[in-house]
């Protein structure tokens, strides 16, 4: 792999690689152009921060710097704590999956996890504070500021072509759609009728695509239950106009090389896109029961528990009696 890194251009295998820092050390990498990064180092040293990303564009082409930070890092603080916060050493010491962990924890904790997130943000460094949460700020001079960097020396700097900051064509489309656990996804109902729909496909497929199998055909030998699920999972994250564009040639970005895309790469897109529509259908069908149900329940209550009223006279407005027996008129 080593070797195949080295290579220059297209002359390499390799166009994506993840990987710690660890592996790029004492290698000259001069073609790489793009580099994404998850989190903010763990030190919460800008300088390593800066040093990863410039691993990209060593040639001097233009290229791409993408930092991938955590949610709970986005929104209000109380306080600013000072440049080098007492507080880093304690935050940079806590390991991040423990906050996922008791943000995933029972209903009952969920007020005390948010208060977890709330003082994670509150002593969080000024500077990655301000790097996450001030859009008005180019990230490059935030740099460069933090490090002292003299004018003479900055360069001049083309805000076109600068930081998401400077030109909001860089940054990147809505990201609650690149939101995830990282404990892993609990499926609901509409993944349950979408996988039970690919797996009744699947009972019939299976004798067409393993006929000439010596041992015993299962669905799972066509369509595994991960790959049920990662198609599930899938489809409901399109938008309505890339649902419909959907293609087989797509299936290869989930399932990868599936021995039997020639065969059922069509058939299974069809059978995709069928079973999304009949979860939907079930989900809202069931959603509008659930609320008529409440409704009449409600209503029902109200009609057992309200009180009778009792008569008024006519006369003297009083209740007990009516205008024959009214005390006034006598």
């Amino acid at each position: 792999m080593i070797q195949e890194l080295q290579k220059p251009g297209s002359q390499s295998k390799l166009r994506v690689l993840m990987t710690t820092e660890a592996l790029a050390l004492g290698m000259d990498l001069l073609d790489i152009i793009q580099v994404v990064i998850y989190r903010f180092p763990k030190n919460l040293e800008p300088a390593t921060l800066w040093q990863r990303g410039g691993r990209a564009c060593r040639l001097g082409q233009d290229g791409k710097i993408i930092v991938l930070i955590e949610q709970w890092i986005k929104g209000h603080r109380k306080r600013l704590p000072t440049r080098h916060s007492e507080d880093s050493e304690e935050l940079s010491s806590m390991d991040p999956d423990d906050e996922f962990e008791e943000e995933e924890s029972a209903e009952g904790r969920q007020e005390g996890s948010r208060s977890t997130l709330e003082e994670r943000r509150a002593k969080l460094p000024e500077f990655w504070y301000r790097f996450a949460n001030e859009p008005g700020e180019c990230l490059r001079k935030q740099f460069l500021d933090y490090f002292d960097e003299p004018e003479e020396f900055r360069g001049r700097t083309r805000y076109n072509q600068c930081c998401s900051n400077c030109n909001p064509e860089y940054q990147l489309d809505d990201p609650t759609r690149y939101l995830y656990n990282e404990l892993g996804s609990k499926p609901g109902k509409m993944d349950d009728i979408i996988i039970k729909t690919l797996n009744d496909w699947g009972k019939e497929a299976v004798p067409i695509a393993l006929s000439g199998f010596k041992f015993r055909s299962r669905v799972s030998s066509l369509l595994a239950e991960k790959e049920s699920a990662k198609l599930a999972t899938y489809i409901q994250h399109l938008t309505v106009s890339e649902r419909e564009s959907f293609q087989a040639k797509d299936l290869q970005t989930i399932l990868g090389s599936w021995p039997w895309s020639n065969q059922l790469a069509e058939d299974l897109v069809g059978v995709l896109k069928t079973a999304y529509r009949v979860a939907l259908t079930e989900s809202i069908t069931a959603r509008s029961a659930t609320l008529t149900t409440e409704h009449g329940q409600q209503g029902r209550k109200q009609l057992v528990t309200r009180p009778r009223s009792t008569p008024k006279c006519s006369a003297c407005k009083q209740p007990g009696h009516n205008r024959l027996k009214c005390p006034m008129i006598e």
